[in-house]
């Protein structure tokens, strides 16, 4: 809030890095617990190790062993990953990059490298897996094609207000129809300027696995809500107030991410986490676990019956199209 005050208003993207990652009171300072059903928000991962099982089919189809986590918090998705691979008889160096200082201790009573950045490695990765990472990286919001909605201060509390936008965001969502803007009902375009900055910060030639919730810029548009979302307790709240004790996501305008990596020289694939994970095999693990419950069925195995139900579930959530299974994949081949 001091900061708004300060200048007048900051852009959103200065907000959500100062409320998510500030290190004294930012979002992820405190507790690494923040995923999972005690936390705020569930992921792939926190529902079970079938993801993390497809996770490492994909990467076991390429070149390399190296696999750094990036945003993986405590490391669940790293541990999955390991221990899968050593299931199947293959090795995997795994690191956990996050920005918490909290997370990264966590992650390293796990026996993962860990590390604030990729370049903070003590090994460039061969594999960088991101699994809903660029929804929490800073972005800056366009309320019309030239006007910037930011952060101020009114009377105590901070609220939204907009400014001119600076030629850059202009030319960012060139392009954008103005009837679009015009017929939206929230009138919001994420710019993932911390996404590119990202993007731009790896390894050349390094396979990339980004899985996250997001649409093109135009569907951002024609949605009746507004891209912009916190969550505390799993509950909707407002982004812009209480900065620090909310998760806050911004959906992903897939073409912007894409148009960019591109400009970069960075080629990458999109699917749907559903279409991808029938790629890496979630119908074989399917139709394994309908096996196992028949059998436990036939032999009275409540117990039995009991798991494979638990895993069914888990895998109907994770290709749900209304949910999990629909976020975007997009995957690079590296060199």
């Amino acid at each position: 809030m001091c900061e708004a005050s300060r200048h007048g208003s900051i852009d959103f993207a200065r907000f959500m890095q100062v409320a998510l990652y500030d290190p004294d009171t930012g979002y992820y300072a405190g507790s690494p617990e923040r995923a999972g059903l005690r936390g705020d928000f569930v992921t792939s991962p926190e529902l079970g190790d079938a993801f993390a099982r497809c996770v490492e089919v994909w990467i076991s189809r390429g070149a390399g062993r190296r696999v750094a986590d990036v945003g993986g918090g405590r490391g669940t998705l790293a541990t999955q990953v390991r221990d899968v691979a050593a299931e199947a008889g293959r090795s995997v160096e795994t690191a956990v990059v996050d920005a918490s200082e909290a997370a990264r201790r966590a992650a390293a009573g796990a026996e993962h490298v860990v590390a604030g950045t990729v370049r903070d490695l003590p090994w460039t990765p061969d594999v960088v897996v991101a699994n809903e990472l660029l929804d929490n990286l800073p972005a800056r919001l366009m309320s019309s094609p030239d006007t910037e909605r930011c952060v101020g201060v009114r009377d105590g509390r901070l609220v939204w207000v907009d400014r001119p936008a600076p030629e850059g965001m202009v030319r960012a969502v060139d392009g954008v129809s103005g009837v679009a803007w015009q017929s939206s009902a929230h009138g919001i375009v994420p710019v993932p300027v911390g996404a590119w900055a990202w993007l731009d910060s790896l390894p050349r030639g390094v396979r990339l696995l980004l899985v996250d919730y997001g649409a093109e810029v135009t569907e951002l548009l024609g949605r009746t809500e507004a891209p912009v979302r916190a969550y505390r307790g799993h509950a909707r709240v407002d982004p812009v107030a209480e900065p620090g004790t909310a998760d806050i996501t911004c959906e992903v305008p897939l073409d912007l991410v894409e148009r960019h990596a591109a400009v970069s020289g960075l080629a990458l694939t999109r699917s749907t986490q559903a279409d991808w994970l029938d790629e890496c095999g979630l119908d074989s693990l399917r139709q394994e676990v309908v096996k196992a419950q028949g059998a436990a069925i036939r032999s009275r195995d409540t117990m039995g019956e009991l798991r494979a139900r638990h895993r069914l579930n888990e895998l109907k959530a994770l290709a749900d199209p209304d949910g999990l299974g629909g976020f975007a994949v997009l995957t690079s081949a590296g060199t």
